[in-house]
């Protein structure tokens, strides 16, 4: 690695990551048609990235909580959407648990719960999840080319 590689990489290491309450803040996850806000993923997958680097989440365990909570969320019938997608989230992580035999990194639990005050609809929820879905496969293919 370069000077000035090493030198970006350490810029980016001490930068703040953009995070979903603040982007979410001022961007709906979804267009006035329903459909998923490209932004969302257009600006915080990357972040995600970044987070979950930074945290140093393992790919198989963000795999296993998004495949998760994609299984777990059409189980979720009562409460507001929000509150089912904080539901499903909590399953999800409390099955990553038990299938790890540990608790599982606590970047995956505070981004997904960012998300949760933003919910407001059944496409919310499937644009959240299509967000994750999209956070798993852009970081599984830049760990792997980073860690081989």
């Amino acid at each position: 690695m370069t000077a000035p590689d090493k030198q970006h990489q350490h810029m980016n290491a001490n930068q703040p990551i953009l995070r979903p309450a603040a982007f979410l803040s001022a961007q709906a996850l979804t267009l006035a048609n329903g459909q998923p806000n490209p932004a969302v993923n257009g600006k915080l997958c990357p972040a995600a990235l970044q987070a979950f680097e930074r945290e140093e989440v393992a790919p198989q365990e963000l795999e296993t909580f998004v495949e998760a909570l994609r299984q777990l969320l059409p189980a979720q019938e009562r409460g507001t959407p929000s509150e089912r997608f904080a539901a499903a989230t909590d399953e999800a992580l409390d099955l990553l648990a038990r299938l790890l035999n540990k608790e599982p990194n606590h970047a995956i639990e505070r981004w997904a719960l960012e998300f949760a005050p933003f919910i407001n609809s059944e496409a919310a929820i499937k644009a959240v999840l299509a967000h994750f879905q999209n956070t798993l496969a852009l970081y599984a293919v830049v760990i792997d080319l980073k860690h081989g």
